[in-house]
């Protein structure tokens, strides 16, 4: 984290084992723009697609941008 260097990353696993606590705690450690996105909440694939396009596209305050998918 220090050298700013974040990889692509996928955390998988059963539910209730931090996945998305830890997803939430990389982001709040860096300077970055991020995007959490519940998908259970979204009704469509095409609505994820343009919130995440949507994201994306913005001209953000940090150098990186972060998509947390749930």
């Amino acid at each position: 984290l220090e050298s700013g260097d974040l990889p692509h990353l996928l955390f998988y696993g059963r539910a209730g084992t931090g996945k998305t606590t830890l997803a939430k705690l990389l982001v709040k450690n860096i300077d970055c723009d991020y995007l959490y996105i519940n998908a259970s909440d979204e009704n469509s694939v095409e609505v994820v697609r343009d919130k995440v396009k949507n994201f994306a596209s913005t001209l953000g305050f940090a150098e990186m941008k972060i998509i947390i998918l749930d």
